[in-house]
């Protein structure tokens, strides 16, 4: 079975269909979802679409884009959401993303990034790490406050970076960006990541992979993802499968 450690199911996207996209999980190999908070808003839909289905568990966080006026009162929103509630399993999406004009807003990102961190070592949670080009400063951040538990999200970087987070304890998430024809960079490091520290998302609806033809991605196009992870480390995909399965549930803390 496929474990999809980042979805964004509470998209309007799937306002149509939700509830049949889950009710296919099984059909379509998917065993489990997270479906991640990236603003305060979307952690309680993701914490409520959790608590309704048993194949979905959610993480409370912030995304960079939304993080401007980002406060403590937030973090005790995110707190009270994630306390007493094992759906929730991780904090994030949270980080740092100086893409475009992001950068201009740099302290704000390092701010709620440091509380979302903070939260996660408090509660003792996983962190659901988004990064874009600010590679430095996030690796600082993180060795900063020691954090040894987490997950780069939607892994852009290269193979340093790669072996860097996964030295630290951080498990690397490739996704559909995997399969496009100038990641090079990513396919290097997927190559050379360790077995014990791959995952596998989509990050539906973005990033469709390549050579589907669909105006939107779902968790069951991340068996393209694990299929070409595969051909990386040249491993039949059923190993990929139970690998990446292995590890989702050990970093999430969930049963197998």
């Amino acid at each position: 079975m496929l474990f999809d450690t980042h979805t964004h199911l509470c998209d309007e996207k799937y306002d149509n269909d939700r509830e049949q996209i889950i009710a296919d999980f099984a059909k379509n190999n998917v065993g489990r979802v997270v479906e991640i908070g990236a603003n305060v808003e979307e952690a309680k839909l993701a914490v409520r679409l959790a608590n309704s289905h048993g194949s979905v568990y959610a993480t409370v966080g912030t995304h960079p884009y939304y993080c401007k006026d980002f406060t403590e009162k937030d973090i005790e929103t995110l707190r009270n959401l994630a306390q007493n509630n094992q759906k929730v399993v991780a904090v994030g999406e949270c980080g740092l993303d100086y893409h475009d004009n992001h950068h201009e807003y740099k302290d704000a990102q390092i701010k709620a990034f440091e509380l979302q961190i903070e939260l996660a070592l408090e509660l003792s949670l996983p962190l659901i790490v988004h990064v874009r080009d600010a590679y430095e400063d996030c690796l600082s951040l993180l060795k900063k406050h020691n954090v040894t538990n987490g997950i780069i999200h939607c892994f852009s970087g290269d193979r340093p970076f790669m072996e860097d987070v996964c030295a630290m304890g951080f498990y690397v998430a490739f996704g559909g960006a995997l399969t496009y024809s100038n990641a090079q960079n990513i396919k290097e490091a997927a190559k050379h990541a360790p077995l014990d520290k791959i995952l596998i998302e989509t990050d539906c609806p973005y990033l469709v992979p390549a050579g589907i033809s669909a105006s939107r991605n779902e968790p069951k196009y991340v068996s393209a993802v694990a299929a070409l992870l595969a051909e990386l480390k040249d491993r039949p995909i059923i190993d990929i499968e139970e690998i990446t399965w292995y590890n989702a549930c050990k970093i999430f803390n969930l049963g197998e």
